[in-house]
């Protein structure tokens, strides 16, 4: 009967993280959808003198006048930090409170080639290095494809019909008539 009513608790513990979770995400996309509307209805007030903008204007004043104001840039920094501690969710802080701390390896230290052990035995930067390696390989994957397609463009540019083969269009001479 004990383990039972151990084990209604445990559910209940973690419906209501659930649900606290569910509540969270709620009240982040009623804040987003507010400012998201405020943004449509600022942007809907300034249309009116952009419209006029266009109008009054040809589009070689575009070119000539290029738009070097700052009004539309972002003005909320990233902060970096993509994992921080004081936004981790309710049932993570939890976990981590109940967590062993990790054993003192500091006496060993001396025999890991400069490098502390404790950062062989549980490294806080892990999941942070691994995130970079995988972006380092997609990026390096685009810039293959990026290398492949320039490639292949020189190719065909190539073989068209009136190309000498380097990039430069060949064109047949005419002999000059005598007047």
């Amino acid at each position: 009967m004990i383990g039972l009513l151990q084990q209604i608790n445990n559910v209940s513990t973690y419906a209501a993280e659930i649900l606290l979770d569910l509540s969270k995400e709620t009240e982040k996309n009623a804040d987003r959808i507010v400012k998201c509307a405020k943004r449509i209805e600022d942007l809907e007030k300034q249309t009116p003198s952009i419209e006029k903008m266009f109008l009054e204007n040809s589009p070689q004043y575009f070119y000539d006048n290029p738009y070097t104001d700052q009004e539309y840039a972002r003005k909320d920094a990233t902060q970096g930090l993509l994992f921080r501690r004081d936004r981790s969710t309710i049932p993570v802080n939890r976990r981590r409170q109940e967590a062993l701390p990790p054993p003192d390896f500091s006496s060993l230290d001396q025999f890991g080639g400069g490098v502390p052990c404790n950062s062989k035995y549980s490294d806080p930067k892990f999941f942070l290095n691994e995130w970079l390696e995988a972006e380092k390989i997609r990026i390096d994957q685009e810039k293959t494809k990026r290398k492949q397609k320039r490639d292949e463009k020189k190719k065909r540019e190539r073989e068209k019909p009136g190309s000498s083969g380097t990039g430069k269009k060949v064109v047949p001479k005419v002999p000059k008539k005598k007047i």
